[in-house]
């Protein structure tokens, strides 16, 4: 056998080692909620160390878990930390049982129609404005809604040039056309 195929586990026929179907995704987000709650140990910890808390941070985001969909700005590593630094939850993969905030800048209709009849759609400046604020803002203002998205930029002109066609017309732009290219290799062939 190649090796190539799929291997058995170690507990037996029919075993693949994550157990039930779907047990390696499991495994995974469970492995990435401790290491979400093993920085946030580990960034207190320096913060004490460091005598950098003067302040009580106050955890504007508690009972929050957001999933960044997409391009934000702030970028999504940063909307991490800021969930870590005030009491919110970050999940990497959406779970409907587990997030209550979608952050997106733009999404595609079908998609938030999906979503939106129970979710709640946010663009990221809820939290950047939050913050601000210094306590968990409506979101009503910032949610994100069919039809809001943002609107592609219009197409470039297809017209034709006058100077171009112009040029064209002139009895020498062969001549010049050839002087400026390699073309006139390939035909003394």
């Amino acid at each position: 056998m190649s090796g190539r195929g799929r291997r058995r586990g170690r507990g037996g026929p029919g075993d693949d080692g994550w157990g039930e179907f779907g047990g390696y995704m499991e495994a995974k987000k469970s492995k990435l909620a401790a290491q979400f709650e093993q920085e946030i140990s580990s960034d207190e910890a320096d913060e004490a160390a460091s005598g950098d808390r003067a302040e009580h941070i106050r955890p504007i985001f508690a009972g929050v878990c957001i999933h960044v969909d997409g391009y934000t700005e702030p970028p999504a590593h940063e909307l991490k930390r800021l969930m870590q630094k005030y009491g919110g939850r970050y999940a990497h993969y959406y779970s409907r049982a587990e997030v209550s905030h979608t952050v997106a800048s733009q999404l595609a209709t079908s998609k938030l129609k999906a979503l939106q009849p129970d979710r709640i759609v946010v663009t990221p400046r809820w939290i950047t404005d939050s913050l601000k604020a210094g306590k968990r803002l409506n979101e009503a203002p910032y949610r994100l809604r069919v039809g809001q998205e943002a609107p592609n930029p219009p197409p470039p002109s297809c017209s034709p040039s006058k100077g171009a066609s112009a040029a064209m017309g002139r009895p020498e732009y062969i001549g010049q056309f050839y002087a400026n290219s390699r073309l006139h290799h390939i035909s003394a062939w």
